[in-house]
């Protein structure tokens, strides 16, 4: 067992669940803004993401954010 992300790396909120496995290239989890999480700001009330990392290296391959009303918008 390792640490896979710094806190706060990527702009992660609290972790909230993870998919991956031992033959899986990629990991996706999802993250949101909420007040138990270190580091956590009031002006991202609400705001949440799902991110996908390069299992191996721990890079952050994609990050889509999800819209307040609605939506995904990638980055």
């Amino acid at each position: 067992m390792r640490e896979f992300i710094r806190e706060g790396q990527d702009g992660v909120w609290a972790m909230l669940a993870g998919r991956g496995g031992r033959q899986a290239a990629r990991v996706v989890a999802s993250t949101a803004a909420m007040p138990q999480a270190l580091g956590y700001q009031a002006a991202d009330a609400g705001r949440s993401a799902m991110l996908k990392y390069d299992l191996r290296t721990g890079r952050l391959l994609k990050r889509y954010d999800l819209k307040p009303e609605g939506g995904i918008q990638q980055s």
